[in-house]
């Protein structure tokens, strides 16, 4: 597992085709959904660097009825609290395989379960810019009924998406939506995207002027990094007038 934690934070694809250590993948399968939580995820993380032909059980995995609680309790702010999920372990070795789990959690992104869809958008995000191909069932899910899928969606689109202007629009969008989350996931995902975001200005200016701290902290930021002109300027006439910040006070200082 620790080499693949370094394989993700170096950006180096997985899927290396080794990993099954003289076990097959339907025996690491049942490992994932039957074994210790420390055997589950060593479990998935080998399926992981077996690659795409370990891709179809991996994905079937992600099916687990586990996953339904471990975003219950995740939405809670419980989700470190020791619950094995056979499904979050899934996700993890899809994210592993990389690219060639890409086509598996496109189809995973229509299911009809909204903790399904959820996974999906996540580990398409935490491919990153290998799963660009992505971009348009992201789009997709981008304004799902569901907010966490809307907020896994606009967080993914700013991962997998950041190299193009394929997601600007729907980030652009989800900057006014309902949920603190999505708004907030959609100015920093505009933020990664950078120059690339520049059509996203005049939301991200509206933005600035949010009830949520973060979504204009993130915005000033987005509008730093899409440098033009038209965004310097509004950049600089916005913190001109905002030295200090209003909502912070002795009762809310986050």
């Amino acid at each position: 597992m620790l080499h693949q934690t370094l394989n993700w934070h170096s950006g180096v694809a997985g899927g290396n085709g080794r990993g099954a250590n003289g076990q097959s993948i339907d025996q690491l399968a049942d490992i994932v959904a039957n074994g210790s939580e420390r055997d589950s995820l060593d479990a998935a993380y080998r399926l992981g660097d077996i690659g795409e032909r370990a891709v179809p059980a991996l994905a079937e995995l992600l099916e687990h009825g586990s996953g339904l609680s471990w975003w219950e309790r995740r939405m809670a702010d419980r989700h470190g609290d020791g619950q094995n999920s056979p499904a979050a372990n899934a996700a993890y070795g899809l994210c592993s395989a990389g690219k060639p789990a890409v086509p598996a959690l496109i189809e995973r992104a229509r299911d009809s379960r909204w903790w399904v869809r959820a996974f999906a958008a996540e580990t398409l995000g935490d491919i990153g810019p290998p799963a660009s191909e992505a971009v348009p069932a992201l789009v997709e899910l981008a304004s799902d009924e569901d907010a966490t899928v809307r907020s896994e969606a606009i967080n993914a689109l700013g991962l997998a998406g950041q190299r193009g202007t394929d997601a600007v629009p729907a980030l652009s969008s989800a900057l006014s939506d309902e949920s603190s989350q999505v708004r907030t996931e959609a100015s920093l995902a505009l933020a990664r995207t950078g120059a690339r975001a520049s059509a996203a200005t005049s939301a991200l200016v509206a933005a600035l002027e949010d009830d949520n701290r973060y979504v204009r902290g993130n915005s000033v930021h987005a509008l730093y990094r899409i440098d033009t002109p038209d965004s310097r300027d509004a950049l600089l006439r916005h913190l001109m007038a905002a030295r200090w910040c209003h909502s912070t006070t002795q009762d809310s200082m986050y």
